[in-house]
């Protein structure tokens, strides 16, 4: 690992979908894979002991919820960023995992490309969600912003 590599840790309960994983970042020369997680419990021990630059989480962990891993990450208040990388769907999922602090939210269904520049964007310190879903979340508050705007007190 280079000076200038990102440490990725890995957290999915399928050793074939994370092995195949670990190749895409590792194929990557800014990216280096640090540890891989199948539990919530192993991947938080992991953290707190290689300090990765960004997790990439599944929702679906053996005995725990990856959001439940995710709201874990957060509040161990060491500036880890979670990407989801998930095959549930991103119109359920992807606003509960921001609610529960993740920085992005990728479906499985995705080309290694799209990954690897979702896992990209969350290391750069921005939010990443598809096109279609950043769409659908803008549009939401805009609609609830104006109907709440009518609300707001006057200051005179």
């Amino acid at each position: 690992m280079t000076e200038q590599q990102s440490k990725v840790l890995i957290v999915d309960d399928h050793p074939l979908f994370r092995e195949r994983l670990v190749q895409l970042v590792e194929n990557e020369p800014d990216l280096s894979v640090c540890g891989e997680a199948e539990t919530a419990q192993e991947a938080i021990e992991l953290i707190r002991t290689t300090l990765p630059q960004l997790a990439i989480v599944d929702i679906t962990l053996r005995e725990s919820s990856g959001l439940e891993l995710v709201k874990s990450i957060k509040a161990l208040s060491l500036g880890v960023p979670v990407l989801v990388l998930s095959m549930h769907d991103e119109r359920v999922y992807a606003e509960r995992s921001l609610r529960a602090g993740a920085a992005g939210y990728i479906t499985k269904d995705q080309d290694a490309t799209q990954v690897v520049s979702a896992i990209r964007r969350v290391l750069s310190g921005a939010i990443y969600l598809s096109e279609q879903m950043t769409a659908s979340v803008l549009r939401n508050l805009t609609t609830s912003g104006s109907k709440s705007s009518n609300l707001a007190p006057s200051i005179d």
